[in-house]
């Protein structure tokens, strides 16, 4: 497997360097779609399947909670789940699916839009307990939430991540998202320095050209998306 850059430098260089580099990996990236451009839904998860979570059930957003405990390795408490999803100062959740396997919750992904700009969707806050993953779900999760916002009328979309995430930035490249570099007024705040968050845009460009490289889709367009 390929290591990364921030691997290597992790393992060789200064504490300087490495707090620099995971400065880079932390800042936040950008990817945007017109809903027209979204790849459509025709996967089939069976035996998993998909609900709402009900955000007012203690019992629910435990679940919430453990999920994104195990699945982002944080230790977070009820009072993270107000922060985070009900009362977030950037996006305005809408909805939250849990993905089932036999009725238990085994995985989660929210719906928003931002609140300095309602007419553009968010994908908010997904994860995956560890024992689901590699199946594809969280591309079909992913997906779904994002549908469920074009279904409200929504025409354009967009996704905020990290260079940490490397399977989310995949998924979606896959489903049609393209790079956004610019940050709008709208869009998420970060501590990143402006040479940091250069570095990451062009990090995730590259990401980008090498993703089409390898899938075959050399001269690709993201109107050409296929289905899952």
């Amino acid at each position: 497997m390929r290591q990364s850059l921030f691997e290597a430098l992790r393992a060789v260089a200064p504490p300087t360097v490495r707090r620099y580099v995971r400065g880079v990996y932390g800042a936040t990236v950008r990817f945007q779609i017109e809903a027209h451009l979204l790849s459509p839904m025709v996967r089939d998860i069976a035996p998993f399947s998909v609900r709402l979570m009900d955000a007012s059930d203690p019992r629910e957003i435990a679940a919430w909670l453990r999920i994104q405990r195990e699945g982002f390795g944080s230790d977070l408490d009820p009072v993270v789940f107000d922060r985070i999803v009900r009362h977030h100062p950037t996006y305005d959740v809408r909805r939250t699916y849990f993905l089932l396997d036999h009725d238990e919750p085994v995985g989660a992904a929210s719906a928003a839009v931002f609140r300095k700009n309602p007419s553009i969707g968010y994908g908010h806050q997904a994860a995956l307990l560890p024992h689901v993953r590699g199946k594809g779900l969280g591309l079909y999760l992913a997906l779904l939430r994002y549908h469920s916002l074009v279904d409200d009328g929504l025409q354009r979309l967009e996704m905020e991540s990290t260079l940490f995430y490397r399977q989310a930035i995949k998924n979606h490249f896959r489903m049609g998202f393209r790079p956004k570099l610019q940050r709008d007024e709208w869009n998420l705040c970060d501590g990143a320095r402006p040479e940091q968050r250069l570095l990451a845009n062009l990090m995730l460009e590259s990401r980008y050209m090498d993703w089409r490289l390898r899938s075959g889709r050399v001269w690709f367009d993201s109107r050409d998306a296929t289905p899952l």
